[in-house]
């Protein structure tokens, strides 16, 4: 592999936490009726059905399906913290066993992406979650937060990721690679509107702009990364 195609694949790693970042932003502004679940439409709707509001109330003790809260146990969330540390454990070649799929084929094709998009990074340190529910019972997002070491970069960089994580027909947790799917990108989306999520989007931005001020080398190299990824 050629620098300029490592480079690209390079930056991928070290960009794709302020991309998600720029896109969950934009997403959640951009199209507020699209959306249709930022708090500033809803009390629109809410306003603009109040008349016929009182003739479409759900009896007491009843509770809408998608009003109800989803806990995850906290043997579960050991599980998938302990699935992700593994996942982000071995930088030159991920663990396979750890992805989720149907024929060895696709475990392959899946490592070796990861593993590439890998090359340059050293180690992951100080590695965190914040675990939502899925779209499906047994599916779970990982806000993944991490700091990363580049090779022949002293200063440490975060970052952010979001693992989509699958109970397999073997009834075992997994991380399925591909989240592409505009269902689950709408998904990863209305669960970047929580408080939670977008303090932790802001405080990697925040801290990556700190660590670049300080850092010549790294200023340097995330923009040498920019110039070749156009």
């Amino acid at each position: 592999m050629d620098r300029k195609n490592k480079i690209k694949i390079l930056s991928l790693s070290i960009v794709v936490f302020a991309v998600l970042s720029l896109l969950i932003v934009t997403s959640l502004n951009k199209d507020k009726k699209e959306a249709g679940i930022l708090s500033a439409n809803k009390e629109e709707t809410n306003d603009n059905n109040a008349a016929t509001a009182e003739t479409s109330k759900i009896e007491d003790g009843d509770v809408k399906e998608e009003d109800k809260v989803i806990e995850i146990t906290t043997e579960t969330k050991k599980e998938i913290n302990t699935l992700i540390k593994e996942y982000y454990g071995d930088t030159e070649k991920v663990d396979k066993k750890v992805l989720s799929a149907t024929k060895e084929q696709e475990v392959e094709k899946a490592a070796e992406s990861i593993s590439e998009k890998r090359e340059g990074i050293e180690k992951y340190s100080e590695i965190k979650t914040i675990i939502k529910p899925g779209p499906e019972e047994g599916t779970y997002f990982a806000f993944t937060t991490y700091y990363m070491k580049f090779f022949h970069i002293k200063t440490e960089v975060p970052g952010m990721s979001v693992v989509y994580v699958i109970t397999d027909n073997k009834g075992v947790l997994a991380i399925e690679h591909d989240t592409s799917a505009p269902d689950l990108q709408n998904y990863i989306n209305e669960l970047s509107q929580e408080e939670e999520i977008k303090s932790e989007i802001e405080r990697v931005n925040t801290e990556l702009a700190s660590a670049v001020k300080k850092d010549a080398n790294l200023k340097d190299f995330i923009e040498e990364l920019h110039k070749v990824s156009k």
